[in-house]
């Protein structure tokens, strides 16, 4: 199905967004990997691709500036989320299509963790809609710019 949406829509930036618990703050990914439940996604293809989105290394600064938190990360897991992102890059990969592909990783939420544990690693919903909304906001803005 995602195959047959990026053909329909041709979107120039795909953001994916997922959840990881035990992340301390939101985080872009930078590699997915052809790995999903102990299997290849794409037999016989890269072993991973490289993020594409715009100014990539510089997103921390950009959310500092706006008072929220962000890390980059290497490891987008081998789940659903990176599933996609991985088909997502090779497609655009191996059809040469000129688009922005990304994931974004939100820590658990505040109201999902047990209130019982100690130290339990998580952000506000108003967090994670502030860092969503940064995050949309200066992709269309790089796309009215370009």
């Amino acid at each position: 199905q995602l195959v047959e949406l990026i053909f329909k829509h041709r979107p120039d930036i795909i953001l994916f967004v997922g959840q990881a618990a035990g992340r301390s703050k939101p985080m872009l990914e930078r590699l997915a990997i052809n790995f999903f439940l102990d299997q290849e996604i794409v037999e016989e293809a890269a072993a991973a691709y490289w993020q594409t989105l715009p100014d990539f290394e510089e997103w921390p600064a950009t959310f500092e500036e706006a008072d929220l938190n962000l890390g980059l990360s290497n490891f987008a897991g081998s789940n659903l989320t990176n599933h996609a992102f991985y088909s997502a890059l090779h497609l655009a990969e191996t059809e040469q299509l000129p688009l922005e592909v990304g994931l974004f990783h939100l820590p658990q939420l505040a109201e999902q963790s047990d209130s019982d544990m100690e130290n339990a690693v998580c952000i506000t919903t108003e967090e994670a809609v502030a860092g969503l909304t940064l995050l949309v906001d200066e992709l269309l803005n790089f796309l009215e710019n370009e």
